[in-house]
């Protein structure tokens, strides 16, 4: 049997192709939707921005640093998606209930910008540069949603 290289060549590319495509609808599958949660002391929210490193600047340090800039910036609104996402008590998502109070989004807003930025990857071969987001949620997250008072101070040394 004689083996045609140009035919092998061909399926070997529209294998490649076709597992392409199978990874990148895997990775943009949606987890389980968020239970409601009653108290959010224990949880810590993950996201990974991406940024893509610009040709256009010369300086390469500049060019790491506006790669790294967009990925915050795509680490954050994924991590403001998620807590939208996230149910309340009452079974009402948070998007719902800033829905009914404007003033609440730019906090949360503000919340999701103090995530602490855990990882940097850079990716030279696909141009690219990834970080890694935390956000941890509890009493500080409900006290910016005015769901409870937060405790004084001096509360807090005591323990």
């Amino acid at each position: 049997m004689k083996v045609n290289k140009k035919e092998v060549g061909q399926v070997v590319r529209r294998l490649i192709m076709y597992l392409g495509c199978l990874g990148m609808l895997a990775a943009c599958q949606s987890g389980p939707p968020p239970s409601p949660r009653s108290d959010w002391a224990d949880v810590v929210l993950r996201a990974t921005g991406s940024g893509a490193l610009n040709t256009t600047t010369k300086n390469p340090v500049e060019e790491r640093v506006l790669a790294i800039q967009d990925a915050k910036v795509n680490a954050y609104q994924k991590l403001e998606a998620e807590i939208l996402r996230l149910k309340m008590e009452d079974q009402k998502s948070v998007s719902e209930f800033i829905g009914k109070k404007p003033e609440l989004a730019d906090k949360v807003h503000t919340f999701v910008r103090g995530a602490r930025i855990v990882a940097t990857r850079v990716f030279p071969d696909q141009r690219q540069m990834e970080v890694d987001a935390e956000l941890f949620l509890g009493e500080t997250f409900k006290a910016a949603l005015g769901l409870v008072t937060p405790k004084p101070q001096h509360e807090k040394e005591k323990r």
